[in-house]
């Protein structure tokens, strides 16, 4: 997906799949995406530009959808490799895991593939969104 110059008098415009840029800034929000078992939510899909990037990444589950021992993660796919890959549980026997927002910093590579999804093992619907801020690094 290519990516989108945004000017400094730009409004935001709502969630998209891939990054935006402002300069040496670039950014990105996922907005909610449902995993679902067995069917993975893409939060993001595109292809960095010529220059690297050093990246944040920031994301949230809604716990509260989640039922007793279940499983959610991330998996983080550049130019079809996974470099991560981060699981976790909610509690068996009632009770959920604390609120949190996890935050994981990586450099990008110039043109690079990158593809984030989310996953469970909830029957039902469970959000999580992605929060992505990072520098062009020239």
């Amino acid at each position: 997906m290519a990516k989108e110059a945004i000017g400094a008098n730009a409004i935001f415009s709502g969630p998209q799949l891939g990054l935006s840029y402002i300069g040496k800034r670039v950014y990105g929000y996922s907005g909610n995406v449902a995993a679902v078992s067995g069917t993975d939510g893409t939060l993001f899909d595109f292809t960095t530009g010529t220059d690297p990037i050093l990246l944040d990444l920031w994301w949230s589950w809604d716990y509260e959808a989640m039922g007793d021992a279940t499983d959610f993660g991330i998996t983080l796919t550049l130019n079809g490799q996974t470099v991560i890959d981060e699981e976790q549980s909610t509690r068996a026997g009632g009770g959920r895991v604390i609120m949190q927002i996890f935050h994981q910093r990586l450099l990008l590579p110039p043109l690079t593939a990158f593809v984030l999804t989310n996953t469970t093992s909830t029957g039902s619907n469970v959000n999580c969104a992605m929060t992505l801020d990072g520098i062009i690094i020239k």
